[in-house]
């Protein structure tokens, strides 16, 4: 990775954006047209916009013949709201010549002011629909709770309304009859004020939220889209009301977030992250020759928050590799029938961590006159949500499971399944009641804490939130030092801290349980800059006299 390194001053750059709606594609099948992502090489870039849209005359790794030879005609900051700089650096150019797109993403990967330039995927659904099914709570309607062990898991725990899973899909029918008590609420938004009450970048996010129409609206856009509820549904339905299905995680509250297109589910993982998912559904992805370093971003910024995310494998019948499904940040789920074999629409391959049933699925949907139903469909995608079901009822067994311990007893107590596909469809078929006992078992450990945090280099006056999780036993009691911050120390979980004089400071965080204690020390972590000088780079910007720069590569 190249490396832009200023040796004479500490420079911030400002900027101001407006949100761009998608168009949706229509030339290359896995990409969408006329429109390419690119990361700048700029590592400061600290002050919030207000929105999304920048000015293209601000633009200073452009230049107006590029402008012009291909029709660039707007270019936003999709990630504007978060804090995180390896996505405020990202960029969504938007152009007219759209079968110039190759020509275009080579000529900005010359840029040395641009890390990368590359294509934005298409991020499909991965269900295959079905005819209506039965509409009952009998085996032959739930077979799949009792092939992964469900039933005798619920001994052990119960979804728990404090555990979070976002289900990031095409909507979700908030108001079905088994749906509407199990949806997460925002008590920091006043609904339906047009305020950001919690000032966290969204209006009136009550539910969850829906990136594309920035509208706090996450209801599927027709009747006949339900992909989402059906997700919804396998994750937690409501259990024990007399009506429709169980589900294996019942209890816990669903996040949604709406999105149909591949640049909304990206800022909806975004979302479900910054609005406190401990586990984030993805039921889509796609087929391509290489994977996006942006949708990677997104993945990272994830996995470095300690949220899990899952993902189905795909209904590409056979070893096609799909993402996000293939990085390792993700647990990959594909499918098997009633009888344990690999569904034969399944994707599978030495990527997929996991299997769980995907045929004749019963779950959540949507009548054409707007009625709750229960519907049969088959996909990875319900494989996928199968498994984020469980991921919550571990977390409900142990709130205080680290991702990486989530996965180790997932994988630890898959049930191997010895046929032909060994190897190619992960550990083997998900045990949820082996799994919940796996997570219990952490509780009676001393913590293993880790940190990270949303940046350790800063201008002045700029903020850092701290995160911290433990890979073994809870972090029950915590202290953090911040020298130099403010506050100066602190209890919570993920602290935001300023820092309002240039320097370098130390961070340590102290956690213990009943069982032992743990202490991290990061020396020098805190690198806080003084934004002495605005500086806007033209294409001869090598010769300004007070930069120098450092190429490693």
């Amino acid at each position: 990775m190249k490396e832009v390194r200023f040796s004479l001053l500490f420079v911030c750059l400002i900027y101001v954006y407006n949100y761009l709606p998608l168009f949706s594609q229509t030339q290359i099948k896995e990409f969408e047209d006329g429109k390419i992502f690119v990361r700048t090489e700029i590592l400061q870039d600290e002050i919030p916009s207000v929105d999304a849209k920048v000015n293209l005359n601000e633009v200073y790794f452009l230049d107006e013949n590029t402008i012009s030879q291909f029709g660039i005609f707007a270019i936003s900051k999709p990630f504007y709201r978060t804090k995180d700089k390896s996505l405020r650096t990202i960029y969504l150019i938007e152009f007219s010549e759209v079968n110039r797109i190759d020509e275009l993403i080579s000529k900005l990967n010359r840029n040395p002011l641009l890390e990368y330039a590359e294509h934005v995927p298409v991020l499909h659904d991965f269900f295959i629909p079905n005819d209506l099914g039965p509409n009952n709570d009998t085996t032959d309607g739930q077979w799949y709770l009792y092939n992964i062990n469900a039933i005798n898991a619920w001994d052990h725990a119960q979804g728990d309304s404090n555990i979070v899973v976002a289900v990031v899909d095409a909507g979700t029918y908030i108001i079905h009859d088994d749906l509407k008590d199990g949806i997460w609420k925002n008590h920091a938004e006043i609904p339906n004020n047009g305020i950001d009450d919690d000032n966290n970048g969204y209006v009136d996010d009550i539910n969850g939220f829906h990136p594309h129409l920035n509208s706090s609206n996450v209801l599927p856009n027709s009747l006949d889209n339900n992909h989402g509820t059906h997700m919804s549904g396998l994750v937690g339905a409501t259990n024990n009301n007399g009506i429709g299905i169980a589900s294996i995680a019942g209890g816990v509250k669903i996040m949604p977030v709406t999105g149909n297109g591949s640049l909304e589910r990206l800022l909806g993982v975004v979302y479900a992250v910054d609005a406190g998912a401990r586990v984030i559904n993805m039921s889509w992805g796609v087929v391509s020759p290489y994977a996006s370093t942006s949708v990677y971003s997104v993945i990272k910024y994830a996995h470095d928050r300690d949220v899990i995310m899952v993902c189905g494998a795909g209904n590409f019948y056979g070893l096609t590799v799909s993402y996000p499904a293939a990085f390792d940040e993700v647990i990959t789920v594909t499918a098997r029938d009633i009888n344990n074999e690999r569904a034969d629409f399944a994707s599978h391959g030495t990527w997929v961590n996991l299997s769980a049933p995907g045929v004749n699925i019963l779950s959540t949907s949507i009548g054409s006159d707007s009625s709750s139903i229960y519907r049969l469909e088959s996909g990875t995608s319900c494989s996928s949500a199968l498994v984020s079901g469980v991921v919550g009822l571990m977390l409900s067994a142990n709130p205080y499971l680290s991702k990486a311990n989530v996965e180790h007893c997932l994988y630890s107590t898959a049930i191997p399944v010895n046929d032909v596909y060994n190897g190619l469809m992960g550990h083997g078929r998900v045990n949820a009641l082996d799994a919940v006992l796996c997570a219990k078992s952490f509780l009676n450990l001393p913590p293993d804490i880790v940190v990270t945090a949303s940046d350790s280099q800063i201008c002045n006056m700029n903020l850092i939130k701290f995160h911290s999780w433990s890979n073994a036993g809870p972090e029950v009691n915590r202290t953090w030092s911040f020298p130099g911050g403010t506050p100066s120390s602190s209890n919570l979980k993920n602290p935001i801290v300023a820092y309002n004089s240039p320097g370098t400071y130390d961070v340590q965080l102290i956690a213990s349980n009943n069982f032992g204690a743990d202490t991290i020390l990061l020396q020098n972590f805190v690198n806080v800059g003084v934004p002495n000088e605005q500086i806007i780079f033209k294409e001869d910007f090598e010769k300004t006299p007070k930069v120098s720069i450092h190429n490693p590569d």
